[in-house]
């Protein structure tokens, strides 16, 4: 029970976050084409190196968000693995740690559509 109110939590965290960012959505867009695909893998790469409580990866067709400290997945995120480049495909693979959700987030902005 108390694993189901913790989970509704920081679902709704998550979808407050995604929903009223406060950001215009022009901003957003203008801010994601600055930055390249390839310098948001190497930022996350230094993240790889130290496994975090969160881990995204490659279910078997789109990525998925798992809680590594309580052994449980979080959300499916949407994201189609075959829809982000190479490099990164490969990595969701074997999958990218996070540190925070703040983190989490900021990886899947720049793969949603």
């Amino acid at each position: 029970m108390r694993q189901n109110l913790v989970l509704c939590i920081i679902l709704l965290l998550f979808f407050f976050f995604f929903f009223f960012s406060g950001k215009p959505k022009e901003q957003e867009l203008m801010e994601s084409e600055t930055t390249s695909s390839q310098e948001m893998v190497e930022v996350f790469e230094m993240n790889e190196a130290a496994e975090g409580q969160y881990l995204i990866k490659d279910d078997g067709h789109q990525l998925m968000v798992y809680d590594t400290k309580l052994s449980q997945a979080l959300f499916p995120t949407g994201i189609k693995t075959k829809e982000l480049p190479e490099g990164v495909q490969d990595k969701v693979r074997v999958g990218i740690y996070f540190n925070s959700l703040e983190e989490v987030y900021e990886f899947l902005e720049n793969y949603s559509s």
